[in-house]
């Protein structure tokens, strides 16, 4: 996928047990993860060869998912 300056990211979970609680994301440069509530506008304001988005998701049990990461290349990102 073509990530550009006006490109917003959606995130969806489900859990087939207990439901979906909360939906957590951070760019890997960063250390506090946001709770999801609305797309995420991408931000390619960084030097870096390309921009990676984690997230994960935590059930109504409060079990948490693995850490899902999205990358789009620098080569990728039409500014």
């Amino acid at each position: 996928d073509i990530c550009t300056t006006n490109s917003k990211l959606m995130l969806e979970g489900s859990d087939s047990q207990s439901g979906l609680k909360f939906i957590y994301w951070k760019y890997s440069n960063e250390e506090i993860w946001k709770k999801y509530t609305t797309p995420i506008k991408l931000n390619h304001s960084t030097n870096a060869n390309s921009l990676v988005i984690e997230s994960y998701a935590v059930d109504n049990a409060g079990n948490p998912s693995s850490i899902f990461e999205i990358t789009c290349n620098k080569n990728s990102i039409e500014n």
